[in-house]
């Protein structure tokens, strides 16, 4: 509950402050390209140790990111 909250509440400050256009857009690091990206279609995954995580292709060279820990 409270990380939903706390979630609601950074979305609200990014739109006040102007920052981030999609609120699902989300930014991974790119192994490949060595650089953190903007990705705008995250796919939420569960790991095989039950940790959540977010799976998304790099827009750039089509690598697999990961994002762990992120719900």
């Amino acid at each position: 509950m409270r990380l939903k909250l706390r979630y609601i509440l950074y979305i609200i400050c990014v739109y006040l402050k102007g920052g981030e256009k999609n609120p699902m857009a989300t930014s991974m690091y790119c192994v490949k390209c060595r650089a953190k990206k903007e990705v705008s279609n995250p796919e939420k995954v569960t790991m095989k140790n039950g940790k959540p995580a977010m799976k998304a292709k790099c827009p750039d060279c089509a690598t697999g990111m990961y994002k762990i820990g992120s719900k």
